[in-house]
Order: C-alpha cells, then sequence, then structure tokens
C-alpha cells in the first residue's frame, strides 16, 4: 500500500541552473469533507546537466511540506532531489518589520493641509508585538506611523514558494507533475425543496428538488483553473491511523485521479468513501464559497408530516 501511495502522490519539476519559473497548468483538486485537499498540477520545466534551482509558486500557504512528492510523470527522466525548501512567509507588514528589525525606515503620519507628506524616521528595535520603536530620541511600544519599506527588498515572497536543488546527469524538458496535501479547502452538500402551497396534508404531492455543492476556499491560493473532485468519508479516521492512514487517504486519492470524466456529476464508491466528480473546470478564488449545482428535479414525491415534541418546548 505504501508503494502505490509514493507513486499516487509523485510530483515532477525540472529547470535550468538559474532559478526559473515554469508554465503551471489546470490544478486537479481532490477535497475531502473536513478542511484538507490533495492538489495536483503540471509544470513545464527544462533541466541543465548538473545542479537545478527549480522554483514554484503554484501551491498554497497551508502546505504539507512533507506530502510534497516530485517526479517525471512520464517515468523517462532520472533526476535526483537533493534539498527542498517551502516557505509560506509572504510578505505583511509584521513579516517585514522583522526583516528590517534593528534598521532605521520612514514612518508616514498623513500629511499637511497642502498635501505635503509627513515622515519620521524610527529604528525599529523589536519587531514583534509589541514593537518597540526608537524615533526622535526615545522609545515606544508603537509605531509611530504607517511604515514605509524599501521598494526593493531581497527575497521578498509575494506568493507561497517551494523551492528544489536537483541534479540532472544531462539536459532535459521535463512535463513535471506536482502534487500535495493542503489545508484550508471543504466542501459540503446542501439541498433546497421547494413545495406548492396546499392546505391538503393528507397522501404525497410532487415537489422541486435542487442539490448544490458548497466549496470553500481559505487556503490562501486562487486556482484558476481547476478540476474537483469531492472524497467523503471518515476523514478523522484516516487522519488518526497516521503513516498508514496516509496512505489508505492516498490510495484513494490514486483511484480518484483515474475515473473517467462524464458530462455531468458522478459517484462512486471505493472503500469507505465516496467520490463525487464535478466534470468540469472552474474557477476557484482564494476566501471564496462557490456553489455549483448537481441535482435538479420537478418529479420528486413529499409527504408532510408534523410532528410535536413537548420535551422541547
Amino acid at each position: 500500500m505504501t508503494k502505490f501511495a509514493f507513486a499516487i502522490l509523485s510530483v515532477s519539476l525540472g529547470t535550468a541552473a538559474v532559478a526559473q519559473q515554469g508554465g503551471a497548468g489546470p490544478t486537479a483538486l481532490t477535497i475531502y469533507n473536513q478542511d484538507f485537499a490533495v492538489a495536483r498540477t503540471t509544470v513545464d520545466m527544462n533541466l541543465t546537466a548538473g545542479t537545478n534551482q527549480v522554483t514554484t509558486t503554484n501551491v498554497t500557504t497551508q502546505l504539507e511540506a512533507d506530502s510534497v512528492v516530485l517526479r517525471d510523470a512520464a517515468g523517462k527522466i532520472a533526476f535526483k532531489i537533493d534539498e527542498q525548501n517551502y516557505d509560506a512567509g509572504v510578505a505583511d507588514q509584521n513579516s517585514l518589520l522583522q526583516k528590517y528589525e534593528g534598521k532605521t525606515i520612514q514612518f508616514s503620519q498623513g500629511r499637511t493641509q497642502d498635501g505635503k507628506p509627513i515622515t519620521v524616521e524610527g529604528r525599529i528595535i523589536r519587531a514583534t508585538q509589541p514593537p518597540l520603536i526608537e524615533s526622535n530620541g526615545t522609545m515606544q511600544f508603537e509605531l509611530p506611523g504607517t511604515p514605509l519599506f524599501p521598494a526593493s527588498v531581497d527575497g521578498l515572497l509575494l506568493k507561497p514558494t517551494l523551492h528544489w536543488q536537483i541534479y540532472s546527469a544531462k539536459a532535459a524538458h521535463v512535463g513535471a507533475e506536482l502534487a500535495y496535501i493542503t489545508h484550508g479547502m471543504s466542501w459540503q452538500a446542501t439541498y433546497n425543496v421547494v413545495a406548492p402551497e396546499s392546505k391538503d396534508v393528507a397522501g404525497s404531492e410532487k415537489v422541486d428538488v435542487m442539490g448544490w455543492v458548497t466549496i470553500q476556499n481559505n487556503t490562501g491560493t486562487e486556482f484558476p483553473q481547476a478540476t474537483i473532485k469531492l472524497m467523503a468519508g471518515d476523514v478523522a479516521k484516516i487522519r488518526n491511523l497516521a503513516i498508514n492512514g496516509r496512505a489508505v487517504m492516498y490510495e484513494s486519492m490514486g483511484k480518484a485521479m483515474a475515473v473517467a470524466p462524464a458530462q455531468e456529476v458522478t459517484q462512486q464508491a471505493f472503500d469507505d468513501f465516496h467520490l463525487y466528480d464535478l466534470n468540469r473546470t472552474v474557477a476557484l478564488r482564494s476566501g471564496e464559497t462557490k456553489q455549483v449545482q448537481f441535482l435538479e428535479s420537478g418529479e420528486v414525491s413529499m409527504s408532510r408530516i408534523y410532528e410535536y415534541d413537548g420535551g422541547n418546548v
């Protein structure tokens, strides 16, 4: 099972000796119903003979670094991964304050009545909360204004980044595949029933039923082109199984990837799991809640039942 799992989560990437970003293709997402997903994408890279520095930003801020696997999808190019680094520290005010700790920068205090900027110098003695700033010969436990950082900052990250050091015996173009587990993604099914107004409560009546898949993306990353499969099952049980559980999850994910596409949402059972395939490409933005209709019927029979529970009154 472990060997099979490794094959499922395999990935690959190659590039020249100078780090460069390759073009990324659509991302295939298998979303479990408890805050995590398996993402798989492809990246076209070029390897040179010797050591290559490979960088990609086609990952999330909640990636599990130990779940990343890198390989040649075709299995034709042999290379050795010497080192892997993951940095989710996307630049924000706190991270830049830490970067400039011990240095003096400008702080904006607004503008004068005639529109001229008001600035003051301050040395960042301590960047962590509460910050300690030295300004005008005094120290204070708050920022004297909005910090203004230099336009060029070495090592500035605007997106989460994976970096590899890869050795290749020869130059080659690699149709690379990248897969990883990420948290911050979940889904659920919701149903709407529209019943006609009726005073007759006896017998059955026809109602309209609509089913929606609701997907939440809180990974901090946008997926402009995503094919989505949804896995329902006892996710907590898999997490508790640690390494063996992870292998089971990967195996289920592998089976999910093998399902042939269809024209509408399909369902298939795997062991204790159920897989639903949206069979379409969608754009999934960061922080977005997306709904996709997967069921609609106007010929559903329903009977109204009214119950009174005096214990809950």
